[in-house]
């Protein structure tokens, strides 16, 4: 399996590499930005401030992760490749499973590293990002999520086709949005320190039940999915151009 991830690294070198380089820049971009200000700058940062800036962080490397999903599968869509794999012992597990690992290890390397530089950028400026990074952390558990209901799809049907999903699901989520827009609470929204406070007591209240049950559940559905996957790869071929 290590030699498979070994290929996928190769193979999407071309995408992955601009796409890392990216993320890097992010990640290194906020801690120097964020230090050079508690050195040079006039004013002290609040709290919020610097959590704002880790938040937007963390939201374009979840966009960005979420493109890179595609690439990983599309460049093995080939008929004799599967067939070979196919051929060979556990093959199919084998190559299923390095598509879920390279999105696992993508997914937790780069958002802890963004939780990381993020406590060196709290702890120079002598801030309290807890909350954000509490929200933060959660994304990767949402990223994990997405790949979990996406994979078996793209495995099953395609990359192209198996894409319509994500369109369903942003669609359905823009749906809940409206809805929520038009009919739900909207005072929280209203005040910045009202709304930190009511993610707080979210965080420390009942959402804390929420936040100790995400990582085992989510784990669990991608295990499923994998397990899925590994049924449905073989079906994949009738849709394969080449």
């Amino acid at each position: 399996m290590l030699g498979l991830l070994y290929k996928d690294i190769v193979s999407n070198k071309k995408t992955m590499i601009p796409m890392f380089l990216i993320i890097g820049a992010l990640e290194l971009g906020m801690l120097v930005v964020m230090i050079s200000v508690t050195v040079f700058g006039s004013e002290k940062l609040k709290d919020w401030e610097l959590g704002l800036v880790y938040m937007l962080c963390s939201i374009n490397i979840f966009f960005i992760l979420l493109f890179l999903e595609p690439c990983i599968n599309q460049n093995d869509e080939m008929k004799k490749w599967q067939a070979f794999i196919a051929s060979t012992e556990d093959g199919v597990k084998k190559q299923v499973g390095s598509k879920y690992l390279m999105c696992f290890f993508m997914t937790t390397v780069f958002y802890n590293l963004l939780n990381l530089i993020g406590s060196v950028s709290s702890a120079a400026m002598e801030l309290d990002i807890t909350l954000f990074q509490t929200l933060g952390m959660q994304l990767i558990w949402l990223q994990l999520l997405l790949y979990a209901i996406e994979m078996p799809f793209m495995l099953a049907f395609g990359v192209k086709k198996g894409e319509k999903i994500r369109e369903i699901i942003c669609l359905l989520l823009a749906l809940a949005a409206g809805i929520y827009l038009c009919f739900g609470d909207l005072s929280i929204f209203g005040d910045p320190v009202k709304f930190l406070f009511w993610l707080r007591d979210f965080v420390q209240g009942s959402g804390n039940y929420f936040l100790l049950l995400t990582p085992p559940v989510t784990l669990i559905l991608y295990y499923i999915s994998y397990c899925i996957s590994c049924r449905v790869y073989l079906r994949g071929g009738e849709h394969y151009d080449k």
